[in-house]
């Protein structure tokens, strides 16, 4: 039973060897690649938002500045005017108007884009000069805006438009499976678009967040493990038929080296057991009949009786060398069997 088990970790050791490491180092490294691209590019959408929101702000604060600076501060048409232009100029402003302390927008340009009055919050003395924040209905509806002093009893206010941070950020495989938040310092969310998946879902989840160096906005970005894992199942599959057909080579050749192993020594206990044994074969002068002598040949007889022919043993025992013992126990065996006979006929 122990000798079985032998040949068979001889035989299968090998093979399991060549075939199932390369699969354990292949699926080690493509793991930590697979992490480690997807953590890459959950943090490069996380800064692309960022960037996004920056420019938005950004660009609210700045047409404020040049309103402020114009010297636009009521409601009178002049300075519509001028909340109207700076509005129509810009990229991401959907309304530029004034509000009081209470929060009330006493008016803005264009008012077409409003559908209903607002009220924003509202605002006391010790208030930073430049206030940002987001208008919600309670539900889905967020619209951020920024806000400037204009005064002792109003500001400024720039609301901005809803598409102005949506992004096609993140690779195709992992746009489906972000969790994407772009949140105030208060906490007031801003941007956190229905993409039907979310973290909660998976303990090992990617989560990134990113806080703003220029304004009180943070970005968290999750995205699933498994799609990242996912990305190189192709390459899996690769190293797992490349590892498999190296490790059918590996069982053929162990399967080939055990066979020789085994046929050679069973070939060197046949020479232990004195197995190979003279064949003689007269030689006859063809003129007159007569015997000469004899030709003596090898012929290896198992301990069973049966008889393997030369032609399957001779070429192994020239190549190993096994040959010298064996013509050495033939020449033995000879004089034994013919060394009196050689005596009377010299």
């Amino acid at each position: 039973m122990l000798d079985l088990v032998l040949r068979a970790a001889k035989i299968f050791g090998p093979a399991l060897a060549v075939a199932g490491l390369p699969i354990l180092a292949a699926d080690y490294v493509l793991t930590l690649h697979a992490l480690s691209t997807g953590r890459a590019e959950t943090l490069a959408v996380a800064d692309r938002y960022v960037e996004r929101a920056e420019t938005v702000i950004g660009e609210g604060l700045s047409a404020l500045r040049e309103v402020r600076t114009a010297g636009a501060a009521t409601c009178l048409m002049p300075d519509r005017q001028v909340y109207g232009v700076h509005a129509f100029n810009s990229l991401h402003i959907q309304q530029i108007g004034i509000v009081d302390t209470d929060g009330t927008l006493l008016c803005g340009e264009p008012m077409g884009s409003l559908t209903q009055p607002v009220r924003l919050p509202t605002v006391e003395p010790g208030d930073p000069a430049v206030m940002i924040g987001v208008l919600s209905d309670g539900k889905d509806d967020r619209q951020a805006m920024v806000t400037l002093r204009a005064g002792d009893e109003r500001r400024l206010v720039a609301r901005i438009d809803r598409s102005a941070i949506e992004l096609a950020a993140g690779s195709a495989a992992l746009q489906n499976v972000m969790e994407i938040g772009v949140y105030l310092e208060d906490g007031s969310a801003w941007y956190v678009p229905d993409t039907g998946w979310r973290a909660q879902s998976e303990p090992d989840a990617i989560t990134e967040t990113i806080t703003s160096r220029r304004f009180p906005l943070k970005v968290t970005v999750s995205s699933s493990a498994n799609a990242a894992l996912a990305t190189v199942t192709p390459l899996r599959l690769v190293v797992i038929a490349f590892s498999t057909f190296c490790g059918l080579i590996a069982f053929a050749l162990s399967l080939l080296a055990v066979w020789r192993r085994d046929g050679g020594d069973s070939f060197t206990r046949a020479i232990k057991n004195r197995e190979f044994v003279p064949y003689y074969q007269p030689v006859i002068d063809l003129n007159t009949g007569a015997i000469l002598g004899c030709e003596v040949l090898v012929r290896w007889q198992r301990s069973d009786g049966t008889m393997v022919s030369p032609g399957q043993f001779l070429p192994y025992a020239e190549a190993t060398g096994l040959i010298r013992d064996i013509t050495r126990q033939l020449m033995e065996k000879t004089v034994q069997d013919c060394g009196e006979l050689y005596a009377e006929h010299p």
